[in-house]
């Protein structure tokens, strides 16, 4: 999961840098280094960083079995803004890493309830 979790991240950082990539008229050979060296940096953060947070989310988290999926979510989404304090951009992308993290782990668990929550959550403010 650390390395889908990767993946996002450096394909999400390219996205934010298409602009300016294409803006240069010269696409220089640097492109490829360095979206090789942002997977390898991304992988080590989220060892080092993401998945001891998961583990005490799902420590804190197992203790409150009627939220748990709730408060484990808020906990991944806190400590990915939390990374906001190094650079903004880049906490609402380790952010949004750290939400498809805690979905695609509700989802592995097999817990569709979270889903459905979501689903009515945004039926209701959409309909």
């Amino acid at each position: 999961m650390s390395l889908q979790t990767a993946f996002v991240f450096t394909a999400g950082l390219l996205l934010i840098a298409l602009p300016s990539i294409f803006a240069e008229k010269d696409l220089t050979n640097d492109l490829i280094p360095g979206l090789i060296f942002t997977f390898g940096i991304s992988l080590v953060v989220i060892l080092v960083y993401g998945l001891p947070v998961s583990l005490l989310a799902e420590f804190i988290s197992s203790r409150m079995p009627n939220n748990r999926a709730w408060v484990s979510g808020m906990i991944h989404v806190g400590f990915g803004l939390l990374t906001s304090l190094i650079s903004l951009s880049f906490g609402l992308v380790a952010a949004i890493c750290a939400i498809l993290f805690f979905l695609h782990d509700e989802f592995a668990r097999g817990n569709d309830s979270i889903f459905n929550k979501i689903k009515a959550l945004f039926g209701k403010r959409l309909g």
